[in-house]
């Protein structure tokens, strides 16, 4: 009992229990500092993981406005030669037939007009063209 009454059993009892209790505190801090540096990273990653999808949307986006553009002109001249069809359709149709009697007959004339002047656009297609 008389350890106990010494100052200095006392003091190394409570610098001892000081100590157990800096360290338990020197740990818990320890744990939290890599918690924080983990989220830490994890929010980096997230930060380039959304800087990354903003500079792939905006490269989608561009490219978007690009196709849109090549097929609204590719639509214009589709509707242009669409309209070349249809007024040579009409053309063909107000012509008067070949054979007035024979539906054949003016059918096969008007097959062989056609074909030549189909012809005759290839040639002309092909005359600067060298084998």
């Amino acid at each position: 009992m008389m350890l106990l009454a010494n100052p200095i059993v006392i003091l190394a009892i409570l610098l001892t229990l000081s100590m157990g209790g800096n360290y338990g505190l020197y740990k818990l801090w320890q744990g939290r500092v890599a918690e924080v540096g983990s989220i830490s990273a994890e929010r980096d990653q997230a930060i380039d993981a959304s800087k990354q999808c903003s500079v792939a949307t905006e490269r989608l986006a561009q490219a978007a406005k690009d196709r849109e553009k090549r097929l609204r002109t590719a639509i214009a001249v589709a509707e242009k030669k669409a309209k070349q069809a249809q007024a040579k359709a009409d053309a063909t149709l107000a012509m008067m037939p070949a054979f007035p009697n024979d539906a054949c007959a003016s059918a096969a004339a008007l097959s062989k007009t056609k074909l030549e002047e189909r012809a005759k656009a290839l040639r002309n297609a092909l005359e600067g063209v060298k084998p």
